[in-house]
């Protein structure tokens, strides 16, 4: 995962943006390795945060062992925008396709100070290159595949 990261935070500064907020379930696990039903990352050049509720804590912890886990509340953009300001960012990336435009203002009145950007396909672009434990499980995958049509075969 962290060699994942280092490649977002390469396209970070290609972008112009300081942070990225990642709402995209597919790109969460993709990042972060969190396959639970609720959350959302911030990543910055030196911080990488995963936001859930109270249900994933633990799994959060267990899956997710590259971030820092914050428990968000009632209100998960609140706890998210306090970070960014803690964080001192200046310039916070969002992934557009993923953010409701109600979302988006919500955030938006939330922000003081911070530009909110909107990004498309920086994550997706990193997921198009395979790392070796992708491509072993792609080859694992295929095995079972040619195995299973081979067995079919002689029915």
């Amino acid at each position: 995962m962290e060699q994942r990261l280092s490649r977002l935070r390469n396209r970070l500064d290609e972008a112009g943006i300081d942070a990225l907020l990642v709402c995209s379930p597919e790109n969460r696990r993709y990042l972060s390795g969190f396959t639970g039903s609720s959350g959302y990352l911030v990543i910055t050049r030196e911080e990488a945060v995963l936001f859930t509720d109270f249900r994933y804590m633990e799994q959060a912890g267990t899956q997710a062992p590259d971030f820092r886990i914050v428990k968000h509340g009632s209100k998960p953009f609140d706890d998210i925008v306090k970070l960014v300001h803690e964080l001192g960012v200046q310039s916070l990336g969002f992934e557009q396709d993923q953010v409701t435009f109600s979302t988006y203002k919500q955030v938006l009145d939330l922000l003081e100070h911070v530009q909110f950007v909107p990004t498309s396909g920086l994550v997706e672009r990193l997921r198009r290159l395979k790392d070796p434990s992708e491509i072993e499980i792609i080859r694992e995958a295929a095995k079972i595949a040619d195995a299973t049509f081979s067995h079919i075969l002689h029915y």
